[in-house]
């Protein structure tokens, strides 16, 4: 952690922070993604729409949608487009107890990498997901 530590001292961009912790996240978990700014995509203007269009410049055929998104997101957009649109939510047992209101980091840093990664693969397993994100 300490990198993205040592950013907070160096930058007041949250995007750079973001970024760079969301990268060490994936790479801790041995994550074999590309992680591709939106900001280098062409997508419209309009939440969904820039959702789809995202979507849609990497491939993705399902979007993970969580319960902040879900108030606001337009199903009907994603259907036209011919993208699934599944819903998720964090489960409340386990190593993901208290997920909605901490990130991911305070899993590992109780858990380890090991447990979360395991964590992830069992969710997965259960339950298949492509997941698109993207970091402006």
């Amino acid at each position: 952690m300490r990198p993205v530590l040592k950013l907070f001292e160096s930058t007041d961009r949250t995007a750079q922070i973001a970024e760079a912790s969301t990268r060490l996240l994936l790479d801790l978990l041995g994550w074999p993604g590309v992680v591709v700014r939106s900001s280098a995509l062409a997508a419209q203007a309009g939440r969904t729409r820039r959702l789809v269009d995202l979507c849609r410049a990497v491939g993705a055929t399902s979007y993970l949608c969580g319960t902040g998104g879900a108030r606001y997101v337009e199903p009907l957009l994603f259907v036209e487009a011919g993208i699934e649109l599944r819903s998720f939510s964090v489960p409340a047992t386990g190593i993901w107890a208290g997920g909605r209101t901490v990130s991911a980091v305070h899993s590992l840093m109780v858990h380890g990498t090991e447990a979360v990664r395991r964590g992830i693969e069992t969710r997965q397993q259960a339950e298949p997901t492509v997941v698109v994100g993207a970091v402006r």
